[in-house]
């Protein structure tokens, strides 16, 4: 796929390096040229460039006033407000022409989806994804590598945090110093752009579902220079510590030997070199392996019958439970081969409310794109794998059912479906589940939930389902207490009729008890 993460990155990183490069040498032409077309070239590329325009001008403000070189600074912010309208400037034109925005990221939001009470709350909610993408999530968001690996990030990060914190306050304290203070602005830049950047993320995210590390991608030479100062801080002071040198006063520099200290920070560097190696061998490939033929079937699978052609369809295993919009419903299909096609045909599972409306769909090969049918080995059984992401709607309290389907080059050349007597079937429908609403509804079931203050009653539906209590709300809203006795074998309607004194109804209502 293209994607515009890898260029952002690229053009944001060496405008930060130029950046830092004049915070401490002072303003040059031709470098502050470079910088505001980097700028320009990286905001045409990705919004989140736009995040290195306040930095860099207040850090160019202190240089300008350190310096007193005011004519560099008009250099550099003339030359980043011509470089920005006549490269990028037609680009957000045409925002303003099209969506009436000049980001356009209402517009954005509202084709990816829009969310709505976004708090404080949900992005501590999101934050185990946020985090564990940010350092490596791969395929479609759903491939972890080793736990182990994202617990020693938490802890290197840590370790950065007090590193920086320890080194700021110790250049605040020495102000009598100016190569104190030029670190310090350095720092201080580099954590401006952190900031802002994430100010940027919190706005995007509370537009839309997008709490994903990547979005810190493009100020990822911010964040690693950062991560690397901490920890350059953190390792020095460790050192000084095992072996403290034997004078009351001494330089920094030499309390450490630069050839120890440079020793001990390569073996960090050598472990995320060799992870990074890794990866692809252990974490990613495994995942996009071909299934294996299987000569046995889980022990708690649903077994069925469809035949596909050559194809049979003998059983399924998913988790029988409620699900909320947006979550995946995992699946597992078993097949089994009768002859090797001549085709490869593809998959076509769909997620469907009882009336039959899409909720959520993957075309695909068997084995997740990866084992085409005219591979398959005659007579074998295989565990194909899925996961159905639940499209968001309003207002679900309904059974879950999967649409199966096999199909040749379009969906609509669908194969024909017969059962195990070979009479003719219309379609395959498998229970995978509940859609239930966010936020309780008439008709929304709460597990292990008693009612108070009612008085109990006792009513055995056919032995499966009983009635204990009820309890009507101010609203009319009608609180009804199940238990399940057993799993009843058939998906029943819950109604209530409300009738007055002299046995005439009133109202009534027809609902799934999910």
């Amino acid at each position: 796929s293209v994607n515009n993460d890898n260029l952002v990155i690229m053009l944001n990183s060496l405008a930060i390096w130029l950046a830092l490069l004049t915070m401490r040498d002072g303003f040059n032409t031709r470098r502050s040229l470079l910088i505001a077309l980097l700028i320009a070239l990286a905001s045409l590329t990705k919004l989140s460039a736009l995040v290195l325009v306040p930095v860099i001008a207040l850090g160019a403000l202190w240089v300008a006033q350190r310096d007193k070189n005011w004519r560099g600074l008009l250099i550099l912010g003339g030359s980043m407000l011509v470089f920005w309208v006549v490269i990028a400037g037609w680009w957000y034109l045409r925002n303003l022409t099209l969506y009436g925005e000049l980001f356009g990221t209402a517009t954005m939001a509202t084709v990816a989806g829009s969310r709505e009470g976004f708090t404080f709350a949900t992005l501590l909610s999101e934050f185990q994804g946020f985090r564990l993408s940010y350092w490596g999530v791969f395929g479609g968001f759903n491939i972890l590598t080793s736990g182990f690996f994202y617990a020693l990030m938490d802890f290197a990060v840590f370790m950065a945090i007090f590193g920086v914190m320890f080194l700021v306050a110790q250049l605040v304290s020495i102000r009598d110093f100016s190569y104190a203070r030029r670190e310090l602005t350095s720092v201080l830049f580099l954590l401006g752009i952190l900031l802002v950047g994430l100010l940027a993320f919190f706005s995007w995210t509370s537009q839309t579902f997008a709490s994903q590390g990547r979005l810190l991608f493009p100020y990822m030479a911010a964040i690693s220079t950062l991560l690397a100062i901490g920890f350059t801080e953190v390792v020095w002071w460790l050192l000084f510590l095992l072996s403290p040198p034997d004078r009351s006063f001494i330089r920094a520099e030499e309390a450490v030997p630069e050839g120890v200290l440079r020793e001990s920070l390569q073996w960090p560097l050598r472990f995320l070199g060799v992870f990074a190696l890794l990866i692809p061998l252990l974490t990613i490939a495994p995942q996009y392996r071909a299934p294996e033929p299987q000569t046995t079937l889980a022990a708690d699978y649903t077994p069925v019958y469809a035949r596909y052609g050559d194809i049979e369809l003998i059983g399924y295993d998913t988790l029988d439970r409620r699900y909320f919009p947006g979550e995946s419903v995992r699946v597992t299909l078993y097949w089994r081969v009768l002859e090797q096609t001549d085709e490869d045909y593809s998959l076509g599972i769909v997620l469907v409310d009882p009336v039959g409306n899409p909720l959520g769909s993957i075309d695909t090969y068997p084995g997740a794109g990866t084992l085409r049918t005219s591979t398959w080995q005659e007579g074998a059984i295989y565990e194909d794998t899925y996961e159905i992401r639940i499209g968001r709607v309003s207002d679900a309290r309904y059974p879950l059912r999967l649409l199966v389907n096999w199909y040749d080059e379009t969906p609509e050349d669908r194969l024909d479906i017969v059962s195990r007597d070979d009479a003719a079937l219309d379609s395959v429908l498998l229970n995978v589940g509940a859609l239930v609403s966010a936020s309780p509804t008439a008709g929304s079931l709460i597990a292990g939930v008693s009612l108070s203050d009612v008085e109990p009653i006792e009513r055995d539906f056919q032995g499966a389902l009983k009635l204990l209590s009820f309890l009507p709300t101010p609203e009319f809203i009608i609180d009804v207490q199940w238990e399940a006795a057993q799993t009843p074998e058939a998906d029943y309607t819950a109604f209530v009729h409300v009738v007055n004194a002299e046995g005439e109804l009133v109202g009534q209502s027809d609902v799934f008890p999910i």
